[in-house]
């Protein structure tokens, strides 16, 4: 998680004046959503469904670390040109 900011601390962002430097990144708004939920209603759910979200956050790290460690850093890769072999690879992750 994120250092928490406070009201008073927040600023706009050079590019849009109207966008808070407290903005998250739409991939992390669930998580988010249950850490907010779990503060403020610490029910058991609440911290199981956490806990879940953060182990398959790790897991999906913990995949693309071990994956990345097959690559150097030269390497460069076309974009998927093949949507079926992009299916396939996709299936094989999940």
């Amino acid at each position: 998680m994120g250092k928490a900011v406070l009201v008073s601390d927040l600023q706009v962002t050079q590019k849009d004046p109207k966008r808070h430097i407290s903005a998250i990144n739409s991939r992390d708004a669930e998580l988010h959503h249950l850490y907010a939920k779990t503060m403020s209603n610490p029910t058991h759910k609440s911290h199981i469904d956490l806990s879940t979200e953060i182990n398959s956050r790790m897991r999906v790290d913990h995949v693309f670390e071990d994956f990345a460690g097959v690559l150097s850093d030269d390497q460069k890769f076309p974009l998927p040109q093949d949507s079926d072999c992009l299916k396939n690879m996709l299936k094989v992750y999940e």
